[in-house]
């Protein structure tokens, strides 16, 4: 048998089987067919939109989160570098003798290099007898502690309203035309001094009850403010720097008047009043500020001259202090001069 033979012989059932045109034999609902089969589309249709519109929002969410985190690393990190880079403008410069870093409990000794050191808010700054270091920030802040000083930096993070705290010693602060609304100030334990841009020298002597605060003006306006009240000073003027005067003792074990005062018989004796002892205050300062000036001009033999004489006439001034420091770097500054 060939194969068409074979063809018709399986398919001969199925051949002989009429054709049901009209669907007798196969009862089918064509609307509820058609009905089902436009349902069906227009769910797939549904369902593909909502898939895009899920899709859209999501990138959308996933955009904006994005830009939230974007914007709080920025803040984060802007802050962050606002941070160091105020941190990184301090500069320790110009250190002699024993100078220390005080940071977080850690006492970190800082030695003498000829760059500088970079310091943060967070130290505080310790210097030894005969010692001292400069500090400078990239704003023009020049702030000289002298010996046996003791000074925080936190207050110089405040942007608007710096400030250093003097805790004892003495500093000469330089301080360059601030913008309007900025302010800088030496904190000390009896007063605060304050100034928009000006040169100034406070010192902080005693201890306990007995602390003093001495503030010196080279140039410019400062305003002092303590419990006595607040007073503005200018140029070559000071505050608080007139050494106290003892009092003078009145009572039962007081030494007796001279016989040419004695008081007659059976009247209670005349005392002498008590004379203050003339201020040397003022000769004390024309030294300092004429070894400065000779200093400035670079006469350093007259400037040395002038700072020996303070310190030979006058070795309890409460200059002696910047005087030893003012005529070591003169003597420096001599001996390097060709």
């Amino acid at each position: 048998m060939n194969d068409e033979a074979k063809v018709g012989e399986l398919f001969a059932s199925s051949i002989a089987r009429p054709v049901d045109l009209d669907g007798r034999q196969f009862k089918v609902d064509r609307e509820r067919a058609i009905s089902t089969i436009l349902h069906a589309a227009d769910s797939a249709d549904r369902q593909r939109s909502r898939w895009r519109r899920a899709r859209v929002w999501g990138g959308a969410l996933a955009v904006a989160a994005g830009l939230a985190f974007a914007a709080s690393s920025f803040r984060t990190l802007n802050s962050e570098k606002l941070h160091v880079a105020a941190a990184d403008t301090l500069l320790l410069q110009d250190v002699y003798g024993k100078v220390e870093r005080h940071e977080a409990g850690h006492v970190i000794p800082v030695v003498r290099r000829d760059d500088s050191i970079s310091v943060t808010t967070s130290n505080e700054l310790i210097t030894g007898a005969a010692s001292g270091a400069r500090l400078r920030s990239s704003q023009g802040l020049d702030i000289q502690l002298l010996e046996n000083g003791r000074l925080t930096l936190a207050g110089l993070a405040r942007q608007s309203s710096m400030s250093v705290q003097l805790l004892a010693g003495s500093i000469r602060c330089q301080v360059p035309p601030l913008p309007a609304g900025e302010q800088f100030s030496v904190v000390t334990p009896t007063a605060t001094v304050t100034v928009h841009g000006t040169a100034f020298s406070v010192l902080v002597s005693g201890i306990a009850e007995a602390v003093r605060t001495c503030v010196r003006v080279s140039d410019g306006h400062v305003v002092v403010k303590s419990s006595e009240g607040e007073r503005v000073l200018g140029p070559g003027m000071t505050w608080g720097c007139a050494p106290p005067v003892p009092p003078v003792e009145v009572g039962p074990n007081a030494a007796a008047p001279p016989s040419s005062m004695a008081a007659p018989s059976g009247r209670e004796p005349t005392r002498a009043p008590a004379v203050k002892p003339a201020g040397t205050l003022d000769a004390e300062n024309q030294l300092f500020q004429t070894a400065l000036a000779a200093e400035r001009v670079g006469d350093m033999p007259a400037a040395e001259a002038s700072l020996e004489r303070l310190l030979s006439k006058y070795p309890a001034s409460l200059l002696s202090a910047d005087a030893r420091i003012a005529l070591a770097r003169v003597r420096r500054k001599a001996q390097s001069s060709p």
